[in-house]
């Protein structure tokens, strides 16, 4: 990956710019670990190993001047420079030579690290100068935070770019193992890279991987963390070096894409319908559970085959027609009821959704298609089945029917404690005794509205049932009887007309619910600016009864919500009872006796309803 191989290269030029070669001595000039960035300073460099002096690894005038100003340099608490003159490979050289401060050990050794740098006599001082700039830009310069941890002293240094990688100002937090692994790495991670640290000062291999770790801010930020380490004469680990990259924008779409290829799997494979994804040709390139259950087939039979193999051959000619105009760009899907060959013989008809993916270019790369079994509708399409059907998606409604209670009771409710309020704030008895009046009524609704529901469920299991000979205008009565305290606080004008259609026949659960919605709604959502006016009739309409709701309320903005208009839940004021739920009920009702309802509204002009039953 292009993020590994940047990583992999700036620790690689770090080290490379620390000079032509490094060394870690002790105070006898012996060497306990070295790298070679200059193949030209030693004939074989394999020959080159660890616990050797360093007059043995140069001998002659160099090794020696070179010995004796480490050995003079022990203790020195300040790195120390020195030039001096070489004939390694036969032509005369000058090396730049730095030891570092002297650090006491463990074991009561002390150690210090080596630089060596090749100058040309004639460009000596500014080589120099070359390499030293060239090591402070690559550590300035490269996108990545820098870690170097001395494991035997325990001590740790970060660059500054690793702190600004993670929202911190250059030493704002302490710069160790401790801070690193139990403060910043991400719990879950923490494990992995422990482990990895061990197996890696185990097998000597550089190691990367991918760990959180956590930003000033408080959130995790993913990051590719590589690390390579120093080793002594034993072979023990002794020092590590490593850097920090982020790559939490390119993980973040790893992880969503993955999120969305396992999500895409799991609708694939367990939908309750057959899907398969098809090349241009028409030939499945993937086909889910069902669509092989459907056929009889496992996928190895069908993958690879085309879907002409197994279509009916009455139904390939229409199929193959769809699909061509779909390949053209002439449609952009199709829906076919078609019949597919079982393995055993049989028919299966489904219902064919085809659309088609294409890529930036306009070309077609593949298509999906998307198969319902509908065998058993299409083998008792009769009016039994038909009736049949009718009733599952009349029972699918029953679930609404509890909303209906629920929304009818609280009408009752708030109306009823706000009447018994006014009972107990009356100050004569001629006042109590109409509120007491009232109350009643609100009780007497309460409790036709609890029987209707054995009513709405009956009507429901049963649609050929007899339906009863209502009269608009005493189901009106009652409606606003149960709802009089919010007439009386809104000082509507309530009028209705019901002479044209005086009588319906209908189950008497609906038509109260949908009045006493239609009526509730009205002031509810009433003009602050007027007095509200409420208007109930009847009349003929193409042969069927409609009854029309009429108010001068604040209207509802049609353009922008008709669309959603009578969807559950959906709410188009900032009303504090807005629940969502009266149109959504009413709606439902009227549809499931045959019926429909239509609307016509004006912001601040007011609402008309139309219900055609």
């Amino acid at each position: 990956m292009a993020s590994r191989a940047r990583t992999a290269w700036s620790l690689h030029s770090l080290l490379s710019a620390c000079g032509d070669l490094v060394a870690e001595v002790d105070e006898q000039a012996t060497i306990l670990n070295f790298r070679v960035n200059q193949s030209s300073l030693v004939k074989d460099p394999s020959e080159w190993f660890c616990g050797r002096s360093i007059q043995e690894a140069f001998p002659g005038p160099f090794g020696g001047m070179l010995t004796s100003h480490i050995r003079q340099s022990t203790g020195s608490e300040k790195s120390l420079d020195w030039k001096l003159p070489s004939f390694i490979g036969g032509d005369k050289r000058w090396f730049q030579a730095r030891i570092s401060s002297w650090v006491p050990g463990a074991d009561g050794t002390i150690t210090a690290i080596l630089f060596l740098w090749i100058i040309p006599e004639q460009v000596d001082n500014d080589l120099l100068r070359l390499q030293e700039e060239r090591y402070a830009l690559t550590v300035k310069g490269i996108n990545a935070g820098i870690w170097d941890w001395d494991i035997r002293k325990g001590t740790e240094w970060w660059s500054p770019k690793l702190y600004d990688l993670l929202g911190y100002r250059d030493q704002e937090l302490p710069s160790g193992y401790d801070t690193f692994v139990n403060f910043l790495v991400h719990p879950e991670d923490r494990e992995n890279l422990l482990s990895m640290g061990r197996e890696h000062r185990r097998n000597f291999n550089p190691y990367r991987m991918d760990i959180r770790l956590r930003h000033k801010s408080g959130t995790y930020l993913w990051f590719e963390t590589f690390g390579e380490s120093l080793r002594d004469r034993d072979g023990q680990a002794i020092r590590m070096v490593g850097t920090i990259f982020n790559i939490h924008a390119k993980k973040e779409a790893e992880l969503t894409l993955k999120e969305s290829e396992e999500r895409f799997s799991q609708v694939f494979n367990y939908a309750p319908i057959g899907i398969s994804i098809l090349d241009p040709e028409g030939n499945w390139l993937k086909v889910n559970r069902m669509l092989c259950e459907m056929l009889g087939r496992s996928p190895e039979e069908l993958l690879g085959r085309n879907f002409r193999d197994f279509t009916h051959p009455e139904d390939l000619p229409r199929n193959i027609e769809l699909t061509r105009s779909l390949l053209l760009d002439e449609i952009d899907r199709y829906e076919l009821e078609k019949r597919y060959i079982h393995k055993d013989g049989h028919f299966i008809w489904v219902l064919l959704r085809c659309t088609v993916v294409r890529d930036a270019y306009g070309a077609p790369q593949y298509g999906i298609a998307q198969a319902l079994d509908i065998t058993r509708r299409k083998e008792h399409e009769t009016e039994k089945e038909k009736t049949i059907l009718t009733l599952n998606r009349k029972n699918l409604q029953l679930s609404n029917f509890a909303h209906i209670v629920s929304h009818n009771l609280r009408s009752h409710s708030a109306n009823l404690q706000m009447l018994t309020s006014m009972y107990m704030d009356s100050g004569s008895e001629e006042e109590k005794s109409m509120f007491f009046e009232k109350i009643r009524n609100i009780g007497e609704s309460l409790s036709r509205t609890i029987e209707h529901l054995t009513e709405i469920v009956k009507i429901s299991q049963d649609l050929n049932g007899p339906l009863e000979t209502l009269y608009f205008a005493p189901i009106f009565k009652r409606v606003k009887d149960s709802v009089q305290a919010d007439i009386l606080r809104s000082e509507a004008l309530i009028t209705s007309d019901f002479s044209a259609s005086p009588a319906i026949e209908y189950p008497a659960a609906y038509l109260e619910s949908i009045m006493l919605n239609l009526l509730t709604n009205a002031l509810k959502y009433r003009s602050p600016d007027r007095r509200p006016e409420i208007v109930f009739r009847t009349g003929p309409s193409e042969g069927t009864i409609r009854m029309r709701c009429t108010d001068n309320g604040i209207g509802i903005n049609l353009e922008k919500h008709r669309k959603n208009l009578f969807g559950l839940y959906k709410t188009f004021h900032k009303h504090p009872e807005a629940r969502g739920m009266g149109l959504f009920l009413i709606r439902n009702q009227i549809e499931n006796m045959g019926g429909r309802i239509t609307v016509e509204s004006q912001p601040d002009v007011g609402t008309t309803f139309d219900i055609h039953f």
